[in-house]
């Protein structure tokens, strides 16, 4: 394993061929353009290259498994990345803050992993469930959530500023919408979550979508964790015929247009 590789080392291009690349070991490098993997590696740890902002190119070896959380995050200079077919499992916040990465494939034959239209994507037997990271640089002005996605990740939308449509009308089996899922989507108008199952919101999820006129809450919502929607300054606010969620502290702006929460319970949201 490779447990420490200086800051400061000047050289642009490394192969990596010990089987485990530890914990931000190239993390904040500045001086690496190029790193390319053997076949001994099969995991990358989190924030292995975290910061690392003139990697361009990476070559993964055939026997990578894992890429940990923040593996990448915030290299900024990574334009396009191809996944290999040995590759099970991708964590949150690979690519977050990649403000450069456009082109994403992935090598066929991969049983867990699919990468559509540059999207990139955990399968199940056979069904995509996760979306696993959306390019800052896409510039579609509208998603649809597919009806058998369970989880958005973390980070997955991260900083995209062309987004404003997020269509959720077939999401019936989403769960989940994890930590920074859409922070800093500045173009996101609408939320509509009444057609999902979203038990758990993330911190940060939606926080810093400066856009965000109006949100509808769905029944299933459980918790909402702190920061949720931060600085997402909101016109309107839509609760169903449910008890409250419990919610974190600074889930909302301080100022909120219109607030519909159920005439029974509408005490017990006052306190929030």
């Amino acid at each position: 394993e490779i447990r420490v590789y200086p800051q400061g080392k000047k050289d642009s291009q490394y192969t990596i061929t010990v089987p485990r690349v530890n914990p931000y070991v190239f993390a904040g490098n500045k001086y690496l353009t190029s790193i390319s993997m053997n076949d001994q590696v099969t995991k990358l740890d989190s924030y292995a290259f975290a910061g690392a902002t003139e990697l361009k190119n990476v070559t993964f070896g055939s026997n990578v498994t894992t890429i940990c959380e923040g593996a990448f995050k915030e290299c900024t200079s990574l334009e396009s990345i191809t996944i290999p077919a040995s590759v099970k499992q991708i964590d949150g916040f690979v690519f977050e803050g990649c403000e450069k990465l456009s082109s994403i494939t992935v090598e066929s034959g991969n049983a867990y992993i699919q990468a559509e239209d540059n999207v990139l994507c955990q399968k199940e037997k056979g069904n995509i469930t996760k979306i696993l990271y959306y390019p800052m640089t896409k510039k579609d002005a509208s998603f649809a959530v597919a009806s058998t996605i369970t989880t958005i990740h973390g980070g997955a939308f991260y900083g995209n500023k062309y987004l404003k449509n997020l269509d959720m009308s077939q999401a019936t089996a989403l769960k989940t919408i994890s930590s920074e899922a859409f922070y800093k989507c500045s173009a996101l108008e609408s939320l509509e979550l009444d057609n999902t199952n979203v038990t758990n919101i993330r911190k940060y999820a939606f926080a810093d979508c400066t856009s965000l006129s109006s949100v509808k809450m769905t029944d299933t919502t459980r918790n909402i964790e702190a920061y949720a929607f931060y600085n997402s300054t909101l016109g309107s606010l839509f609760f169903p015929d449910v008890a409250m969620p419990t919610m974190g502290n600074y889930v909302w702006s301080s100022s909120i247009g219109t607030v519909w929460v159920p005439n029974e319970r509408a005490n017990s949201y006052l306190t929030k």
